[in-house]
């Protein structure tokens, strides 16, 4: 009996549509991942950066899965235009030069403190009652990278892209296509209102409705990561963890 219903249990599990054993897959090697401790690895920018940026790539994946569950896979634009980015950063970080890493992500910091000083002069010409010291935030010291190239790569997102060793081409365009729907534009009214008349009913396209792209890309990235750390001096079992975590299963 016991044998009996096991085969039943595993037929009616290969029975369920793709998207959703994929789904659940996707959602419980995220959570395991993100439950790593990974307070052992060293602290400094660079590590910060690789962690912060695993952390959110399988948060962003976690709702992704979410959402194609939900039976909303069409609403996940913004979510997997982030979870795209920080793939292609992280390719970017590991791909230059060690020595380089640090004035890379530094001028990254640079930039974003340029953007946040001019938020609040929008504010303030917005009318908004602004009272904030940014003197310790542009008193920070920072080591910016010298080198123009890698200056450019920090900051703009195209520039890492066309850097890296391997030309990550489908994933650039679908980062792009998954941003025209993550903003108010065009692209975004037309999916939800398609043009009548009457207005019809829409919602965006959906390039990956089964996850197979999603679970690659996951691989590659917890790879990369367990690269990454090492070579920033993390020890093995460290950063080893987090590849158990996600191939556990």
């Amino acid at each position: 009996m016991r044998a009996s219903g096991a085969k039943k249990k595993r037929q009616a599990q290969r029975r369920r549509p793709l998207r959703i054993a994929n789904a659940e897959s996707v959602i419980a090697s995220a959570e395991r991942v993100l439950a790593v401790d990974l307070s052992r690895v060293p602290s400094t920018h660079v590590t910060q950066f690789i962690v912060g940026w695993l952390r959110n790539f399988f948060e962003q994946s976690h709702v992704i899965a979410t959402l194609t569950l939900a039976g909303r896979p069409y609403a996940a634009s913004p979510n997997t235009r982030s979870w795209l980015e920080t793939a292609l950063r992280l390719q970017w970080l590991h791909d230059l030069d060690r020595e380089d890493r640090l004035g890379a992500v530094d001028a990254m910091l640079d930039s974003e403190r340029q953007h946040e000083t001019k938020t609040f002069e929008h504010l303030a010409r917005l009318g908004a009652a602004v009272e904030v010291d940014l003197s310790e935030m542009n008193d920070f010291v920072l080591n910016i990278t010298d080198k123009g190239p890698v200056k450019d790569q920090a900051r703009k997102f195209a520039s890492a892209v066309h850097a890296t060793d391997v030309k990550a081409a489908d994933l650039y365009r679908w980062w792009r296509d998954e941003t025209r729907y993550s903003h108010a534009g065009g692209f975004l009214a037309g999916a939800y209102a398609p043009a009548g008349p009457p207005l019809r009913r829409g919602t965006p396209p959906v390039i990956d409705p089964d996850l197979e792209a999603h679970r690659i890309l996951s691989v590659f990235v917890v790879t990369l990561v367990y690269g990454l750390l090492r070579e920033e001096g993390t020890d093995d079992d460290a950063a080893m963890a987090l590849m158990t975590a996600f191939f556990s299963d």
